[in-house]
């Protein structure tokens, strides 16, 4: 009978494989019990009578130790017990009659029972004598108690030689149990493996075919069809691809110009924007080059498709960022901002450089994508407009500390009593020139930064002892603002290469800003961590604050930008701390970001590089 069903096939698999073992397992069973049945007899035919010939030669002995006693000492009480090994012997010789199993066994016995009645008679008469006692237990007594020891040894020996006898036997039996079991165990696995190979080989046939006819189609071969003489399961399987590859086909036909349009729409997209755009697979290699790109860097798309990033475009700092995305996204997020400039001839551009990874739907990331887009013109206007402000924070610096002399003048009544309404203006004088003079220091700081014009004291430095030092000015503020500052996780093995005091007016800024924007009314929780990654220290100022908008995260880096406002409602500070620290870490060849949610609070974070071993 053909079998046309999996299920059918895997029963029978099983049942073949259990037939098999129960077979087996039965021959062993036969083959064990009839060794067992010779052990058994061993046991029962042989072992009682050694044991009741060793009881015979130990009652003998006791016997004649106590003769001998008595006949030294004359005490009765020896005869006594002599009357009473009697008794032993006695029992022992009836078990040994009663177990009378081996050739020869028999006669031994009989005679054992002769002497012995011979010995006792000897025994008794021995009582009688008054004199010469010792030499008729000599003569007498003595020549039987050996001979009946002899007799039991050798009963003892007829025995054990049997036994050694039906062990050989049962060994034998047992060396045939194992061959006849290792035979059958061989053959019962050979006709198993042969039929349930069989089985399956039917079975993996048709696993083979469904595997081919899927490669083709995933070879966009949709042509492929299962065929109909298949098992019921995989008969419906087929009936579910072949319909499956009908419509692909279809959908194929169909939709392959309106993917190409669509590509061309999209390659076409591409080669418009004025931006340069560089696409790279995740092994970094060039798959993708727009026109702007070529025109930019003096390179042909052509040359470069499908070749390593840094063999075809020599530029060493975007591909370093672009590595680092690739393979350490630890620090930051997936995306990177990096400036660089290119020289053209005697003419020196600058291009904002965008890198972010392309992340599928199910959140796979697939490449690279590098924008560069040209900021000449914006940093002419931006190094202007640092030189106004520069110019003017030093020419405001000198009328603001003639102002501030003034009102210390007034404040101090050098020059006469003041009513209340001169005071206040006065004291809002004071204020406004101290506000003035902050931002301008900020300003000042912050083009010194920028141009590398501020001396950077780098050495190795212990980032514990920056945290307690940037930490130590706060307390009382955090005291009267309800605020707890915690240590966390500190990981102070390696030292950082930095600027000690620069890395503190970092740390103060940010927790500064922790403090400053904590949620009105309720108490404020400000940790500070900082943990190794890879060859950098990363160092964290987490807050359960108000948090910042999605939308502002990348701003707020920027000069002049305050998200939040304090919680009195009134804008505080000069809007210049974050972007002084920016430049810091910049300075350190760090990164600086945040982490946040509205409502939530938010996690400062930046990077130092760590002293190399």
């Amino acid at each position: 009978m053909y079998i046309k069903s999996v299920k059918s096939r895997v029963f029978l698999i099983f049942i073949v494989f259990l037939f098999a073992m129960s077979i087996n397992t039965i021959w062993s069973v036969i083959n064990f019990k009839r060794l067992n049945n010779s052990i058994e007899r061993i046991l029962d035919s042989n072992y009682k009578s050694i044991v009741a010939a060793q009881n015979m030669l130990a009652s003998i002995e006791r016997q004649d130790s106590l003769q001998l006693s008595y006949l030294f000492t004359k005490e009765r009480e020896y005869i006594k017990n002599f009357t009473l090994n009697e008794e032993e012997f006695m029992s022992a010789l009836k078990d040994a009659q009663n177990n009378i199993t081996e050739f020869g066994e028999g006669e031994i016995v009989n005679q054992i029972a002769r002497e012995y009645q011979e010995y006792t008679e000897e025994f008794d008469n021995f009582l009688f004598l008054e004199d010469k006692q010792s030499e008729y237990y000599f003569k007498k007594i003595f020549p039987k108690f050996e001979n009946i020891k002899k007799l039991s040894k050798d009963l003892v020996s007829v025995n054990q030689n049997a036994m050694l006898i039906k062990r050989d036997k049962a060994s034998i039996t047992a060396q045939k149990a194992v061959i006849f079991t290792f035979l059958a165990s061989i053959s019962i696995i050979i006709l198993g493996v042969f039929i349930i190979s069989y089985l399956i080989a039917k079975i993996l046939k048709q696993f083979d075919i469904f595997v081919e006819k899927i490669e083709g189609v995933s070879s966009e071969d949709y042509s492929q069809r299962i065929p109909e003489n298949l098992d019921k399961e995989f008969s419906k399987m087929g009936l579910a691809f072949n319909q499956m590859a009908q419509k692909l086909e279809k959908y194929k036909t169909i939709n392959i110009k309106r993917l190409m349009t669509e590509k061309r729409k999209a390659e076409a997209i591409v080669e418009s924007i004025s931006d340069g755009i560089i696409v790279t697979d995740m092994e970094n290699n060039i798959i993708l080059v727009n026109r702007a790109a070529e025109e930019l860097l003096n390179i042909e798309e052509k040359e470069l498709l499908e070749q390593p990033f840094l063999h075809a475009i020599n530029n060493k700092k975007i591909y370093d960022s672009v590595q680092e995305i690739l393979n350490n996204d630890e620090i930051k997020s997936t995306m990177k901002q990096l400036e660089i400039s290119l020289n053209k001839g005697e003419l020196i551009t600058y291009y904002k450089v965008f890198i972010n990874s392309i992340i599928s739907k199910n959140g796979e990331r697939l490449g690279i994508v590098i924008l560069l887009q040209d900021i000449t013109k914006a940093k002419e206007l931006d190094q202007m407009k640092d030189n106004f402000v520069s110019t003017v924070s030093h020419e405001f610096r000198t009328p603001l500390t003639s102002i501030g002399m003034a009102v210390e003048l007034l404040s101090d009544k050098s020059i006469g009593e003041l009513n209340d309404i001169q005071k206040e203006l006065v004291t809002a004088i004071k204020l406004d020139n101290d506000r003035l003079k902050l931002l301008i220091k900020d300003l000042l700081d912050l083009s010194r930064l920028e141009s590398r014009k501020t001396p950077m004291n780098f050495q190795e430095c212990d980032i514990k002892k920056i945290i307690d030092f940037a930490i130590k000015p706060l307390k009382n503020l955090c005291e009267n603002k309800n605020v707890t500052l915690e240590l966390g996780n500190i990981d102070n093995s390696t030292p950082v290469i930095a600027d000690f005091n620069k890395i503190s007016v970092v740390l103060t800024n940010f927790i500064g800003n922790a403090i400053k924007y904590g949620k009105e009314g309720e108490p404020n929780h400000i940790l500070v961590e900082a943990f190794k990654k890879n060859e950098n220290l990363i160092v964290a100022v987490k807050d359960e604050g108000r948090g910042i908008p999605q939308d502002q995260l990348e701003k707020i880096f920027n000069k002049y930008i305050q998200v939040k406002v304090s919680n009195d409602g009134k804008i505080e500070g000069t809007g210049l701390g974050l972007s002084i620290s920016k430049e810091i870490i910049k300075n350190h060849n760090g990164e600086i970001w945040v982490d946040s949610k509205l409502g939530k609070g938010s996690t400062f974070y930046f990077s130092l590089k760590c002293k190399k071993s």
